[in-house]
């Protein structure tokens, strides 16, 4: 699945400010996602919002990103503060808990055959990528394959190739971001219901995602 709004490229190609504003952009990914009961200041996360994903236009985005003109036009029409209400339980509903099951787990092997199981092939693979780095998980007890911890894994190589722009670390960024979380984050993303002004947030955000891995996963 491509978007025709976002820019030809790859990481390579960006200079160290744009580089910056990715890694801030995968920073408030793990912020928005990253919560076991939907407690969070979600009026800072969407201040935050706004300024990252209007910050990626020109980065990323040749154009406005769907996230930044859905948040533009939630406050145009004055729906922010009951929109702002709908998160926490919207969050809880699609991500952590509801009967029935959630419509879009946070893990990994969720996504990786049709019994939807925990510690799949993808904790294994992500937990070779950590041991070969040499990082431990900072959440024991979560599995590794956990969204958020993909992306601190992701913000790690990325933190790394602005100190030191190695050939070898755009490389493993390309492989992790498009072959290794592109696939499941295209699903992920197509499972979060975006009916109401709340889910959309979501929605919304999950395609800014995935945007950004296309990019990242670029070679050249």
């Amino acid at each position: 699945m491509s978007n025709d709004n976002i820019l030809p490229g790859s990481i390579t190609g960006l200079d160290s400010a744009g580089r910056q504003q990715i890694l801030q952009a995968v920073e408030h990914l793990i912020q928005v996602f990253w919560s076991r009961d939907g407690r969070k200041n979600w009026e800072e996360l969407w201040e935050n919002s706004i300024s990252v994903w209007n910050g990626l236009q020109g980065v990323v985005f040749k154009g406005t990103p769907r996230i930044a003109a859905y948040l533009d036009e939630i406050q145009s029409r004055g729906q922010k503060p009951e929109t702002l209400q709908e998160l926490e339980s919207v969050f809880v509903e699609t991500f952590i808990n509801t009967h029935g099951g959630v419509s879009a787990p946070l893990y990994h092997s969720c996504y990786h055959g049709e019994e939807q199981l925990l510690m799949q092939q993808p904790a294994l693979e992500m937990q070779k990528r950590l041991s070969e780095a040499g990082l431990e998980p900072q959440n024991p007890g979560e599995p590794v394959d956990h969204l958020c911890l993909e992306l601190e894994y992701l913000y790690f190589l990325m933190s790394l190739y602005l100190q030191d722009p190695d050939p070898e670390t755009a490389a493993e960024i390309a492989d992790f971001s498009g072959n290794f979380m592109l696939p499941w984050i295209q699903e992920f993303m197509q499972r979060i219901p975006a009916d109401a002004p709340g889910a959309a947030f979501f929605a919304n955000t999950a395609e800014a995602m995935q945007d950004l891995l296309q990019l990242l996963g670029r070679t050249s």
